[in-house]
């Protein structure tokens, strides 16, 4: 039997496809009497920067899915390692199929299975049964299209036994061809199933479930018209790529006013990575409220800087405060401290972070908590890691809306980021 799960954090993700897959998935593990799991959009509270579309696990192998929505002739870089990890996927109409931030599926595949290693050796393995075993370098990844789809290229050989791309008309032999191996070190059963939901947290998912209505992120169109840009935007998408190439400038600062189409520029930005040989451009939003918000007025798939810098066992430590007193006695009061994470994006990575009026300097932390330093644009720099990386920051927003914080402190100065972080910053 397949046990089927869902969480609903769903971004840009078609639901009814994946009740269709779900259901023939579930038809084939009944007509062969295999045991299985599959989580969906699960929450994973050890590394909230994993985000995997479909986890398939069973008695001999586990599945990293991703779902992707275009149909056709599908090219591929070439066969080279180099090219292929980090070319560009296009279909007929030359879009770039990108795999989240990443300039392709692949590279996204490879850095989700990267960390769902590290969650499964410190979070499941010391968990599973004796008779059971797990290598998680093991896991599978697959691209599954949502639609028919014709390769045009190939996947290099070294990659063939573990990177898999599939589509909607052979989706079911492809996943029977998978998990139908005999591998010494992949042995889980349903107790070892029980682990895995726990730390990929999802609800029990109906197949007949209705859902609410949600925006269709599949009508958008994905191609990008440079042509119709105005001049203000296509000047501006110069000074970038002239920031992108240099080898100094570590910071850009994009400011307009609202309905400016600072925002509208963003996916432009991507590309104009993409095409400087660029891997990944990752979008970041102050918080989850603002990164939904985004995503729902532009189909971007943000970040919460929250969730992604900063997790991990928390530490205590403890400030004295002074009571107003007769004897003027001293309290302790225990604070936890979230950590900062340590970035393991790609070298050259460029953070791409909107509203960045949100973000400052501005020391905060409640009564008893306080995440990294309390300076938000201190630990997002410095996560960036900046001096041992090649990465580089640019910051969109609009310095005449509401900040946080002392303006002079605020990611919108090019000026204070120059003299705090001693790295070259441009603005336009």
């Amino acid at each position: 039997m397949l046990e089927i799960r869902k969480g609903t954090a769903a971004k840009n993700y078609e639901n009814t496809f994946f009740r269709e897959f779900a259901e023939n998935l579930k038809n084939l593990f009944d007509k062969y009497s295999l045991d299985g799991l599959l989580i969906a959009n699960s929450e994973c509270e050890a590394e909230k920067r994993l985000q995997i579309d479909a986890l398939l696990i069973t008695e001999k192998a586990v599945c990293i899915i991703d779902f992707k929505n275009f149909g056709g002739k599908i090219t591929l870089p070439k066969n080279a390692k180099s090219e292929f990890d980090f070319g560009k996927w296009t279909n007929e109409k030359g879009e770039i199929i990108k795999g989240g931030s990443s300039i392709n599926p692949f590279i996204q595949l490879k850095n989700q299975k990267d960390r769902f290693i590290k969650v499964v050796e410190n979070q499941i393995l010391d968990r599973l049964p004796t008779s059971d075993c797990f290598n998680p370098y093991h896991t599978v990844r697959t691209v599954c299209f949502q639609k028919q789809i014709e390769l045009i290229g190939s996947i290099p050989p070294k990659e063939e036994l573990n990177f898999f791309i599939i589509d909607k008309s052979n989706y079911l032999e492809k996943i029977k061809d998978i998990i139908d191996i005999t591998d010494k070190e992949v042995s889980l059963t349903k107790e070892s199933y029980d682990v895995f939901k726990d730390v990929f947290r999802a609800d029990i998912f109906d197949l007949s479930e209705n859902y609410g209505e949600t925006t269709d992120f599949t009508t958008y169109e994905t191609a990008l018209d440079f042509e119709n840009l105005y001049p203000d935007q296509k000047s501006a998408l110069q000074e970038i790529e002239s920031f992108l190439k240099s080898e100094d400038e570590r910071f850009f600062v994009l400011q307009g006013t609202s309905l400016s189409g600072k925002t509208h520029l963003i996916p432009f930005i991507q590309d104009v990575a993409y095409n400087n040989q660029i891997p990944e451009a990752r979008l970041f939003a102050s918080s989850g409220r603002v990164a939904n918000n985004l995503l729902k007025n532009t189909n971007l798939e943000f970040e919460s800087i929250y969730s992604y810098i900063y997790g991990g066992s928390i530490t205590n430590s403890a400030t004295e405060e002074k009571e107003e007193s007769e004897n003027q006695d001293e309290d302790k009061i225990d604070l936890e401290i979230v950590p900062l994470k340590k970035s393991d994006d790609t070298e050259e990575a460029i953070f791409i972070v909107d509203e960045s009026h949100l973000i400052s300097d501005n020391y905060h932390q409640s009564i008893d908590l306080r995440f990294g330093s309390g300076k938000l644009l201190k630990d997002f720099i410095e996560f960036a890691d900046l001096k041992n990386s090649k990465r580089k920051i640019i910051f969109v927003g609009d310095s005449f809306q509401l900040s946080i914080g002392k303006k002079e402190e605020s990611a919108l100065n090019p000026e204070y980021l120059t003299d705090e972080y001693n790295f070259e910053a441009k603005a336009f």
